[in-house]
């Protein structure tokens, strides 16, 4: 991987004729087509030379390396051996090109001042390398990962896997992750299915290998999306400028870096330059440490004038001057990215640098401190040496439920299905929304809603979750929220939460009807039968009243059988009353025997037909169980179709449900519904004992029994399901949120939103909600007798106005006989 790629130098730059003698030296800008930056290495030594104000030039020309096709790379090998071939050009300034590096006949003699670094670097004792070289990079990050504790880590890189080799050799598991070569952004397709890849694989520790800020960027911006910057997730960054990438992160707290730039070496005024702007500040600093190599070589080949006195013509540096410059180690030049001394390798077949240093940073994010901080040093003399300062900020494993997730944005998606999930009024309603509020609330996250709409709405549900599972392993939202089964296919797939909600299969009936209670006494006996009752008694009353005639003992009697005592004689009777006389002729005796005799059997038949009567109002007749709807044919019974409880019926072999599925075949359109509301309105247009029964899971059939009065939820006790929320597989964040959902459940909030959504609905009836004609105790209540207190009070109420009445007619009729008399 290239560490640091400075914009090649293409276009030609002669510095324009010195108005005086200068002391100059002649450098080669080695450069691809259209990767040029010789103006800017021209501006940096403007200001450096306005800086200093002396007699010391430097000269650019370009070496171009075009590769367009054959006759382009002849030209351009032909060109730059034309450059070199001049004695005055002695020095090589630009990245490693193998066209040109790596033969001699093209640089022959020239030192090449190395401005980038790769894994291919130039194998020459004259290539003097600006970054640390590859060797030194990659053991020094070995080193301090070792120091760290990390045993397995994620290595991304888009070229350079260079320290896998120094990390294996140290016992550390190194996973190779080749990052797309072109990044243009956090949210690159290809990036995002790298970030997947590395969150399904539940890695905890991951080292970014770049020297482009911009690369580096992207990456932990498309991490930070993908909530790979959690506080149980650790990062090492080997850019160089580390300081410079920390500005504008706000969630991550185990993030390592190098610093190897010193941004006050750096002239001020160079960052107001309009060409710099878009530049980094490591970048920058390579710009500077170039050209101001160059001028303390030139500085140093000019005896003891050190460029401060104008020469009587231009000098120009030769080869052997330069030479000795490079090779006096007694005056070394240290700049924005450190000392600069090179050293032969351990093969003698290159060059590295030697004798500098970088720190070790750590970006702390908390509620006290947001900054870096130095955690350690690491030195490059024959080799990298890493020292730790200190005491490292820890990163717990679990941090407290209130801090685990603050500041973090989850994308939400989910489809709609109440009660779960609903938009009411533009506002977003159900009882996930009230559990990812009740999260928010003791967690600190926010989220943001995605309302899944797919093709397969209200037709096929298990492929709606499909789609949104899909969307879950892409990146494209974090979490998954609403009627989420937990299928184990989809475990293969996604993560899940703990439980949130369960429940099984269960049947929603229409409530049978409701009777009147309050004169339960009279249904013992059929209307008719009180009816001959009512004639019987008075028939008695009146042949009682008609053979008093006749009765010779009524004569002297002091209370005679009119025809007001005869019908109270033969209520009294039928009531089973006691009378202060008796009849006293043989007739009369023998029709009140018989009528008491009569009596005695009503009396005895009502009785016994009352206890039968109310044994028999607390048998349970309605349908309860699949046994008793397989075995009757009165009601219609069906389920969703293509959903997981008709694949239930349809594969199984036991009895009764495969007999019900063989009628729900043969009557598959009065069966089987599209959707849960067509069954929930043939439920309610249907009657009690000849309608439809639709056969669901018991949570939704539990909530429009709730919602609309007259249909019951009767529970099956079978095909439990339960339903959570989904994250993509090795999401860091689930951990937390199960923490924060046993918290929830613990302080019983869960159950208070359960309630919420699944109570009665508020214009049902108490009686009606809650009963359904079906009496489940022994005893009797108010509401069967009141019917009872209801002719008391009645009878009483007609004694007191028949008096009443009587009373006035009395007064009017005293009145009427006194005015007569006057």
């Amino acid at each position: 991987m290239t560490y640091l790629t400075v914009p090649l130098l293409l276009v030609c730059l002669c510095t324009p004729a010195a108005p005086e003698n200068s002391y100059i030296i002649n450098a080669a800008v080695l450069s691809r087509k259209g990767e040029s930056m010789i103006d800017d290495y021209q501006k940096v030594e403007e200001v450096l030379q306005l800086g200093h104000n002396d007699y010391c030039r430097i000269r650019f020309s370009p070496v171009e390396y075009d590769n367009s096709n054959g006759s382009t790379v002849y030209q351009s090998l032909e060109r730059a051996l034309a450059v070199f071939k001049n004695p005055e050009n002695v020095i090589a300034v630009g990245p490693f090109i193998d066209v040109f590096t790596s033969m001699d006949y093209v640089i022959k003699q020239q030192i090449h001042l190395v401005t980038s670094s790769s894994e291919g670097q130039e194998k020459s004792e004259r290539a003097l390398p600006v970054l640390p070289d590859t060797k030194s990079l990659s053991s020094a990050v070995a080193e301090i990962v070792q120091t760290l504790g990390w045993n397995k880590v994620a290595f991304l890189s888009q070229d350079d896997f260079s320290p896998v080799l120094a990390l294996g050799n140290r016992d550390i598991f190194a996973w190779p992750i080749l990052l797309p070569s072109n990044i243009k952004g956090g949210h690159d397709q290809e990036l995002r299915q790298t970030m997947t890849q590395l969150r399904e694989a539940q890695m905890r520790h991951f080292i970014l290998h770049s020297m482009d800020k911009e690369v580096v960027q992207h990456v932990i911006a498309s991490a930070e999306e993908h909530h790979l910057l959690h506080y149980s997730r650790s990062w090492f960054i080997t850019y160089l400028d580390f300081s410079d990438l920390t500005l504008n992160l706000k969630e991550t707290v185990s993030l390592y870096g190098l610093q190897l730039l010193n941004v006050e070496a750096i002239p001020p005024s160079l960052f107001q330059e309009e060409r710099f702007q878009n530049q980094s500040r490591l970048s920058l600093g390579l710009l500077v440490d170039v050209v101001s190599i160059l001028r303390h070589c030139l500085r140093r080949g000019q005896s003891n004038s050190y460029c401060d006195s104008q020469p009587l013509k231009n000098q120009t540096m030769n080869q052997k001057m330069l030479n000795e410059a490079f090779s006096d180690k007694s005056d070394t030049y240290i700049g924005a990215l450190g000392q600069y001394i090179w050293g032969v390798t351990e093969d003698k077949q290159s060059r590295k640098r030697t004798s500098y240093s970088m720190a070790v940073l750590q970006f702390i994010n908390n509620a006290t401190i947001k900054d870096n901080i130095k955690v350690g040093n690491c030195t490059f003399l024959d080799k990298a040496v890493y020292t730790p300062i200190g005491e490292r900020t820890q990163q717990n494993t679990v941090r407290d439920i209130s801090t685990s997730l603050k500041g973090m944005n989850f994308t939400v998606i989910t489809k709609k299905d109440p009660p779960f999930y609903s938009v009411i009024n533009g506002k977003h309603e159900g009882f996930c929304i009230d559990v990812l509020d009740a999260l928010k609330r003791l967690m600190g996250f926010d989220y943001k809603i995605i309302e899944y709409r797919s093709k397969w709405a209200g037709l096929n549900e298990d492929k709606e979750w499909e789609d949104i599972v899909h969307k879950l392993m892409t990146g494209d939202a974090a979490i998954a929220i609403g009627d989420l089964v937990v299928k184990s296919k989809r475990v293969a797939r996604i993560s899940f939460s703990n439980t949130i909600l369960s429940s099984s299969v269960s049947m929603l009936l229409k409530r049978p009807p409701l009777q009147p209670t309050f004169f339960q006494f009279l249904w013992p006996f059929d209307i008719g039968l009180w009816f001959m009752i009512v004639v019987f008694f008075l028939i008695v009353g009146l042949s009682l009243f008609l053979m008093t005639k006749y009765d010779t003992t009524q004569r002297t009697a002091e209370q005679k059988f009119d025809l007001k005592e005869s019908m109270w004689y033969s209520l009294n009777v039928i009531l089973q009353g006691a009378t202060e006389f008796s009849p006293q002729t043989t007739s009369m005796r023998t029709i009140v025997a018989f009528f008491w005799f009569c009596t005695l059997i009503i009396t005895a038949a009502y009785t016994a037909n009352l206890a039968a009567f109310l044994t028999l109002k607390q048998i349970d007749v309605r349908i309860k169980t699949m046994q008793r709807l397989a075995s009757q044919s009165l009601v219609t019974y069906g389920v969703r179709n293509n959903s997981d409880l008709m694949s239930f019926f349809e594969q199984s072999d036991e009895d009764p449900y495969e007999r019900m599925w063989t009628v729900m075949k043969l009557t598959e359109k009065e069966s089987l519904v599209s959707n849960r509301m067509d069954g929930v309105n043939k439920v309610l247009a249907g009657d009690f004992k000849t309608g439809y029964a639709f056969i669901d899971d018991g949570l939704f059939n539990d909530y429009y029994a709730s919602k609309y009065c007259g249909m019951e939820s009767i529970d099956q006790r079978f095909g439990e399901k339960h339903f959570s929320m989904g994250f993509p597989k090795g999401a860091p964040y689930k951990d937390d949120i199960n923490r924060a959902l046993l918290k929830l459940k613990e302080d019983g909030v869960m159950d208070a939103l359960k309630s919420k959504w699944w109570e009665p609905a508020s214009n049902c009836s108490t009686v009606e909600s809650d009963q359904s004609g079906v009496k489940t105790s022994g005893e009797l209540e108010l509401e069967n007798m009141v019917g009872v207190f209801i002719v008391l009070g009645c009878s009483v109420t007609l004694g007191v106005l028949v008096e009443i009445c009587k009373r006035i007619y009395l007064a009017v009729q005293k009145e009427r006989h006194a005015d007569d008399k006057g």
